[in-house]
C-alpha cells in the first residue's frame, strides 16, 4: 500500500459516518429492518482486500470474496447468510461497477470468473449506506460526498503518486448514480421518506 495508516483512518472514518447515518435512520424509523451493527461492521471493512494485493483495480471485490471465504471462520458473523449479507455490502461500494463493465478492464476480470455484474450495485438500502459512508469520509472526517467524488477525480488525474485513466473514467461516469444514492440515503437518514419509499428500495 502506498499508505498504509491512510487506509486505517479511512476505514474508521468510513465506520463512524456509517454508525452516524444508522443511528439517524433507526431514530427516524425505528421499525426498520436492518441491523446496524452489521451495516458499521461492512463500512468498517469494506477496504479490507486493498492489502491483499498491490495491484488496487477490484480490491472491493476482494474484500467481499475474502468475507465470503473467510467471514464465518474468522466471527465476522454467526452463519453463512449473515456472513455473504455484509460481504455482498462490502461489494457494491465504490465504482466498481462502472469498472467492472468498462472494455479497458477486461484483463482484470478474469481473477474473479463470471461473476454476475448484477451484484456489483448497491440494491438494498444497507449496501447504499456502506456506499455513502465511503463517500462521505475523508481524512476521518464527515465531508459532502459528492465534493469527496470531485476530489478524488483530481487526485486520480493529477496526483503522479496516484495518477490513473481508468480510475478517472469509472469516477465521472459513476456521478450521477453516487448523486443519486447520496441523495437517497440523506433523505433516509433526515426522515424524509415515506414508508412506501422506504419499502420500494428495500433490504437484503
Amino acid at each position: 500500500l502506498k499508505d498504509p495508516q491512510g487506509l486505517i483512518t479511512h476505514l474508521e472514518g468510513v465506520y463512524d459516518v456509517a454508525q452516524e447515518v444508522v443511528r439517524g435512520v433507526t431514530a427516524q424509523y425505528p421499525g426498520i429492518p436492518f441491523v446496524g451493527e452489521e451495516v458499521c461492521l461492512a463500512a468498517g471493512l469494506h477496504d479490507f482486500g486493498r492489502p491483499l494485493r498491490k495491484d488496487q483495480m477490484f480490491h472491493e471485490l476482494r474484500s467481499a470474496q475474502y468475507i465470503d471465504e473467510h467471514g464465518l471462520a474468522n466471527g465476522v458473523a454467526h452463519s453463512e447468510v449473515d456472513v455473504f449479507r455484509i460481504a455482498q455490502m462490502v461489494r457494491s461500494h465504490g465504482p466498481i461497477y462502472e469498472r467492472w463493465t468498462d472494455e479497458g478492464n477486461a484483463s482484470y476480470r478474469e481473477e474473479f470468473g463470471n461473476l454476475d455484474f448484477c451484484l456489483l450495485l448497491p440494491t438494498s438500502w444497507q449496501a447504499a449506506i456502506v456506499a455513502y459512508a465511503d463517500l462521505a469520509s475523508m481524512g476521518g472526517e464527515r465531508v459532502d460526498p459528492l465534493e469527496r467524488l470531485e476530489a478524488g477525480i483530481r487526485k486520480y488525474r493529477d496526483d503522479p503518486k496516484y495518477k490513473s485513466e481508468r480510475m478517472v473514467r469509472s469516477l465521472m461516469v459513476s456521478k450521477e448514480r453516487f448523486g443519486i444514492l447520496c441523495r437517497r440515503v440523506e433523505a433516509l437518514e433526515q426522515g424524509q421518506l415515506t414508508e412506501q419509499e422506504i419499502a420500494r428500495f428495500g433490504f437484503l
